[in-house]
């Protein structure tokens, strides 16, 4: 199946920033910022696609970031809800891209954005393993038939 002729499903989410997320100068510390992205991506597989962690888990699939790029273009200051958009842009052997953006709750500012390389690993050795089609059916729309 080629996975370049697929456009991805855009994971969004809302997520409220909580006290404890804050820095002393009522940013949200800078630490939170991929957690936000991988907590909404987890809770929209689960709402919107049936698929809790545990279901992929269990099939013996994990994935283990390898590389991170973080854009900060605004402080995220004080308690607010926020809104995380994410889509998968590349599929590849045993890689994934996954762009993402930090927005407000009304969506008129940008907080951040940036890319996350992962790597697909098999859970039973540890090993990279190629993205299964039943794992890439999760991240892109379905294929157009061209028959």
């Amino acid at each position: 199946m080629n996975f370049h002729k697929r456009e991805p499903i855009i994971y969004t989410g809302q997520t409220d920033i909580r006290f404890g997320d804050l820095d002393p100068y009522g940013h949200l510390n800078a630490k939170h910022y991929l957690d936000l992205v991988a907590s909404t991506r987890l809770a929209y597989l689960e709402r919107h696609l049936d698929c809790p962690l545990a279901k992929i888990t269990k099939q013996g699939i994990g994935f283990f970031l390898r590389s991170a790029e973080q854009n900060f273009q605004r402080p995220i200051t004080g308690i607010c809800r926020i809104n995380v958009d994410s889509w998968v842009t590349k599929v590849a052997g045993a890689s994934l891209s996954v762009q993402y953006r930090i927005l407000s709750e009304d969506r008129e500012k940008a907080f951040a954005d940036g890319v996350l390389q992962y790597v697909v690993v098999n859970l039973q050795n540890e090993r990279p393993t190629k993205v299964p089609h039943w794992l890439a059916d999760l991240f892109l729309q379905p294929a157009e038939n061209t028959a």
